[in-house]
């Protein structure tokens, strides 16, 4: 893996764990459609940590990402 690989791959599990606790705060206060857009962007970052670390093409939106931004 690049270096750049890796600091994507950084960037990227910090999104991650940051989305993942504002979906467990929202759980928590009763904000269901919050938590239910938060996994899905969980689910997005997750496909594009397996992208980076593939190596794949990271220019193309991931499936779930239209999915998480319009709903």
């Amino acid at each position: 893996m690049s270096d750049e690989n890796i600091e994507q791959l950084r960037d990227v599990c910090g999104m991650a764990n940051n989305t993942n606790q504002i979906a467990h705060q929202a759980n928590a206060g009763g904000f269901v459609s919050v938590r239910f857009k938060a996994e899905q962007l969980i689910i997005s970052l997750t496909e594009l940590i397996r992208r980076i670390l593939r190596g794949g093409d990271l220019s193309e939106p991931t499936s779930t990402t239209d999915d998480c931004i319009t709903h």
